[in-house]
């Protein structure tokens, strides 16, 4: 005869502990990882922002030592410099431009000068009197 037998099996979940301290390892390290990314964000905008305040400084001084060089004040280079872009010429070239035509200018006005005092001599040379060395007093 056949006897119903049953048997009762049972099984313990030993490696919920060791999954779950996984699982905790990988959130730690999510998090880490994205707060090292929020970091190297802000180091980028950091100095995406300090070579942006570099450049403007070298800007500046470039625009002030062109003033300085050519004579004018930097309000009106750059006014010109604006135009000049607008227009399609580079700074580089409306610099360039502005300072031969600034030498060319201070030559001639020195060559002006020149002519005008030497104009004012040959009046002087034409309106002295004539002294008659032959005559005996």
């Amino acid at each position: 005869m056949a006897e119903n037998v049953s048997i009762v099996i049972k099984a313990f979940d030993k490696t919920k502990p060791a999954f779950g301290a996984v699982g905790k390892s990988l959130k730690g390290v999510t998090s880490a990882i994205f707060s090292m990314r929020t970091a190297l964000v802000g180091v980028a905008g950091v100095a995406g922002f300090g070579y942006l305040v570099k450049s403007s400084l070298n800007a500046t001084d470039s625009l002030k030592k062109t003033a300085d060089k050519i004579g004018t004040t930097t309000e009106a280079l750059s006014a010109l410099r604006y135009a000049a872009e607008r227009t399609g010429v580079q700074t580089n070239t409306l610099d360039m431009a502005m300072a031969r035509y600034f030498i060319r200018f201070a030559f001639w006005m020195v060559i002006q000068q020149k002519r005008i005092k030497l104009k004012k001599c040959l009046l002087l040379l034409i309106q002295m009197p004539v002294v008659n060395c032959l005559q005996t007093g």
